[in-house]
């Protein structure tokens, strides 16, 4: 009885890219996203919400800053890339904490260790990307976003050459025909100094590092409110800006 899309609510899939050296997040949106799994999950039901239900990166024999490199991209990515078709609703980080060391696991010993805390007791001693996922949230938990939104922004070096660099731009709807922008840039090969042109223009502009620190940067803001300067690109780090309207 009824039709196939009564059976479920929401669409989910899991990312667990970058566990070898040559498996990209960057590549995780491809031609069967884009031209099957979106038209098949638009077509054949009532267009479901598509779900990332488990993102992790295990810290087995991997460092704590590269765990933490790959939250710092991986959400802006899912909700911001061209590819995404702006069709990601929900991004759930897997998991809060590492597993029991003495207790069983199902799968590779990586597993054990996908935590965003380590597994000491009631302690729960915060790995480095638990900082960086809590200033994802703080930054697009409950907001209305738009995206992708990626060409309203243009980026130069002033400073060095850019070299395999990423950005993508989310606009979060503020009510009453405002919109705030959030701007996230890294370069996997460079570390230049750049400058962004947007498209609306800005009054404020927050910094916000990886691990949730930020600083004012309204004084890089120029006279229009369109022209950002002085922005450091760093090595295995996302330069993230709140731009409020």
């Amino acid at each position: 009885q009824g039709t196939v899309e009564e059976a479920y609510e929401i669409v989910p899939f899991h990312v667990y890219r970058e566990w070898s050296r040559t498996d990209y997040i960057e590549e995780t949106f491809d031609a069967q996203f884009t031209d099957w799994f979106v038209p098949t999950v638009n077509n054949n039901g009532e267009g479901e919400p598509i779900w990332v239900n488990e993102c992790g990166f295990s810290t087995f024999d991997r460092t704590q800053a590269a765990q933490r490199f790959r939250f710092a991209r991986v959400v802006p990515y899912l909700f911001g890339d061209d590819l995404s078709l702006g069709e990601i609703d929900h991004f759930d980080a897997y998991e809060i904490k590492d597993l029991d060391p003495n207790s069983p696991v199902i799968g590779p010993e990586d597993i054990r260790y996908l935590g965003l805390c380590e597994f000491d007791g009631q302690t729960r001693t915060k790995k480095l990307a638990f900082d960086t996922v809590a200033l994802w949230v703080s930054l697009l938990d409950d907001e209305t976003i738009t995206t992708p939104k990626n060409d309203e922004v243009s980026i130069e070096a002033t400073t060095g050459r850019l070299g395999k660099f990423y950005h993508y731009l989310i606009y979060r709807d503020e009510g009453g025909g405002d919109t705030s922008q959030i701007l996230a840039m890294y370069d996997k090969r460079n570390s230049p100094t750049v400058q962004a042109t947007l498209t609306i223009a800005a009054s404020t502009v927050t910094l916000w590092n990886q691990d949730g620190t930020s600083q004012d940067w309204t004084s890089h803001l120029d006279g229009t409110g369109l022209i950002i300067s002085d922005i450091p690109i760093v090595d295995e780090e996302v330069t993230i800006l709140e731009i409020m309207p």
